[in-house]
């Protein structure tokens, strides 16, 4: 039977290790980026960069469910506004670095 002092640790744990098997589409950043279903370089996050990279067109910075470490995952576009961008002077209509959606941004 566990303790008060053991309970929430083990529940965590069981809980990070179920999140850890949920697929995703994700591109890493680098090879290092870890996933909840290695504890060790996950729960210490030593493998995870320091930078945060900028991802390539068509993705975003983000951490997805269960993992340890920021990564690029792929934008879904049904999210982002249907309507038109206006900006006002010195902003244009674009994609921002790791971004998904049309915004202004500097000209």
């Amino acid at each position: 039977m566990f303790s008060s002092k053991t309970a929430f640790p083990v529940l965590a744990i069981s809980l990070l290790s179920l999140l850890g098997r949920v697929s995703s589409t994700t591109v890493p950043i680098d090879a290092r980026a870890a996933q909840a279903d290695d504890p060790i370089t996950c729960h210490g996050v030593i493998n995870c960069p320091l930078i945060p990279a900028v991802c390539p067109v068509g993705y975003h910075l983000g951490t997805e469910t269960g993992a340890c470490c920021e990564s690029c995952i792929k934008c879904n576009p049904l999210t982002c506004p249907r309507i038109p961008v206006i900006c006002g002077t010195g902003f244009k209509a674009g994609v921002a670095p790791n971004a998904c959606c049309t915004t202004c941004i500097p000209a």
